[in-house]
């Protein structure tokens, strides 16, 4: 799940380039231009969305260019899903800390420029097989509705609410919404008093596989 901050690259190409590796295996791309493969791949989740960056950045011509990624308003990430694209897994979207949350409800905030507009690319296989045998599938743009943005914004609200008004000791790792998964990570738990816990936390927020499979039908498939 990454970035891509290209000038001399618009949607287009990018997708032309991405739809031109489909039907590859990962590992037979990354040994076909001697990217580097490490031994843990498995512990490497960022892999291959580096991998993607660096081959797609490879057709960039105009490099020494910057661009804001703002300016380009396009979140790119990659989902694991099986050969009927059912995603298999939740998609990370943003870490922050707890005192960082409030700063979210905005359309000015990094929750929804990671939202908002996504140029997905599809990585199919199996659950459990090595993403070096998996395959690149096609890839689409999602741009989320008002309706859409509402929903995703009322059900941040009631996570942000559940974790203002709860001993954070007695939360579960995990609080679903519809759309959402927050993860709540306390470092050094034993450690923690009132004082210090704002500190000693932070989240990771997924959407859930339900609302990339909505993603994949309402988008993938109108596309394809």
């Amino acid at each position: 799940m990454v970035y891509f901050d290209f000038c001399s690259l618009f949607e287009d190409d990018i997708l032309d380039i991405l739809n031109n590796i489909s039907g590859c295996s990962i590992g037979k791309l990354a040994n076909s231009i001697n990217y580097f493969i490490p031994n843990n791949i498995g512990n490497n989740k960022g892999w291959i969305g580096c991998f993607l960056e660096y081959y797609i950045n490879s057709f960039n011509v105009n490099k020494n260019i910057f661009c804001d990624i703002y300016n380009i308003n396009l979140e790119i990430k990659t989902i694991s899903v099986d050969f009927n694209n059912f995603p298999l897994q939740d998609t990370c979207i943003l870490s922050f800390k707890l005192f960082n949350f409030l700063k979210l409800f905005s359309l000015k905030s990094k929750f929804f420029f990671k939202i908002y507009k996504i140029l997905w690319i599809l990585i199919v296989g199996n659950k459990g097989t090595s993403c070096l045998y998996k395959i690149i599938g096609k890839s689409f743009i999602s741009i989320l509705d008002k309706s859409d943005c509402k929903l995703l914004f009322n059900e941040l609200y009631v996570l942000y609410e559940l974790i203002n008004f709860s001993d954070l000791n007695d939360l579960l790792p995990n609080l679903y919404t519809n759309c959402f998964r927050l993860q709540l990570i306390i470092n050094d738990r034993n450690s923690i008093n009132k004082n210090l816990i704002k500190e000693k936390i932070y989240f990771r927020l997924y959407l859930r596989k339900s609302f990339t499979g909505y993603l994949i039908n309402n988008f993938y498939k109108k596309t394809s």
